[in-house]
């Protein structure tokens, strides 16, 4: 339904995981995604879960939590991540 449409589907993200969604089921979703020719963007949250080899392309690791002016050069050095997302508190310039 979204293929052609969109390039990339988040997947994962800490409003659905409190609604109740499953790791199965998060799973699911980003194997759907990638079969559609979709690119997934798996939030794998703050409990330091890591994305293991399963022998695809390696996937870029975005930080997705609260990312502020204060304490957004923190995570632009650590070396696994490529980058960082932008959250609500992004949008307020004083992080709150």
């Amino acid at each position: 339904m979204l293929a052609g449409l969109v390039d990339y589907v988040m997947v994962g993200h800490s409003e659905r995981r409190r609604a109740g969604e499953t790791d199965e089921q998060v799973a699911r979703k980003v194997a759907a995604v990638a079969a559609n020719a979709m690119t997934p963007i798996l939030f794998v949250g703050e409990d330091e879960q890591w994305l293991t080899d399963t022998g695809a392309q390696r996937p870029a690791i975005i930080y997705g939590g609260t990312v502020t002016a204060d304490n957004v050069g923190q995570f632009t050095a650590i070396d696994v991540l490529d980058g960082v997302g932008a959250t609500r508190a992004t949008l307020d310039e004083h992080g709150s």
